[in-house]
């Protein structure tokens, strides 16, 4: 339909004559690696490759598809159904002052880890992904700050792109469904971090970090001072996998992570 698509004739017609690809390219005067683009449809052939390849194979009618075009339908679909607006977090205490108080209370960590961020090229970026990533307690800029040392990528995506969750992520102050919006993230090792989610359950329930890695689980930091009566009950509902990590467990993570980089 309608025409036979040029890379799928092109690799028939070369098996049905019993040719290698690094002896058809020989023939048509080109390299193999170039034969192979084009026989699987990565590159479009010139005019003159497209030209000394049919007579050569003998092709007659074929499709071969305009430059550009799957470009083209994207910006098309882009205009015909704009993508929803970037969701940024509610902050009922903004980041910065997070950042400050977790400076206070871990100088030398916190010191420690933007010797190595302030290094990264993309640290004006940097700072603004994280001025807009929401954190409910000084601890979480900590989980921030290390895996920006360790070399996190950042961007901005929408959880719904990995795969749906059990209940709907939700505004935390309106309730209305975000899940499907581009957020702050970052992603290492094959995992993405989006945080201070909100979750539409029989109540509003907020997550430290909801994170990806083929599967969805979630991070829960507690501080020494958290409280953990109806802890058991929350994780039930939000029928997740959930990680907790203690203070000195994070503390401990950052300092042999450290150790290893100064090694």
């Amino acid at each position: 339909m309608f025409d036979p698509l040029f890379s799928i004739r092109m690799k028939e017609r070369r098996v049905q004559r019993g040719l290698s690809q690094t002896d058809a390219a020989k023939a048509c005067g080109m390299s193999r690696e170039r034969w192979s683009d084009l026989e699987r449809g990565r590159r479009l052939p010139n005019d003159e490759e497209f030209s000394v390849i049919t007579s050569f194979l003998g092709l007659a009618r074929v499709f071969v598809p305009p430059v550009g075009a799957r470009r083209s339908l994207m910006a098309s679909g882009a205009r015909l159904n704009p993508a929803p607006p970037p969701y940024l977090p509610h902050q009922d205490r903004n980041t910065h002052i997070r950042f400050c108080s977790c400076s206070l209370k871990y100088p030398r960590l916190v010191k420690a880890l933007m010797e190595r961020i302030e290094a990264r090229l993309d640290f004006d970026l940097c700072q603004y992904l994280c001025h807009n990533i929401s954190c409910d307690s000084n601890l979480e800029p900590l989980l921030l700050l290390h895996l920006l040392s360790c070399g996190a990528h950042i961007a901005m995506r929408a959880p719904s792109l990995f795969g749906h969750t059990r209940w709907p992520i939700v505004d935390c102050q309106g309730n209305f469904e975000v899940g499907h919006r581009a957020r702050p993230c970052m992603v290492i090792d094959g995992t993405w971090y989006f945080f201070q989610l909100s979750f539409k359950t029989s109540r509003t329930l907020r997550v430290d970090a909801l994170c990806w890695d083929g599967s969805w689980f979630v991070v829960e930091i507690n501080g020494s001072g958290h409280d953990f009566r109806g802890d058991e009950e929350r994780y039930r509902e939000l029928g997740l996998p959930v990680r907790n990590i203690s203070e000195q467990q994070l503390l401990e993570i950052i300092q042999t992570q450290l150790w290893k980089q100064a090694g």
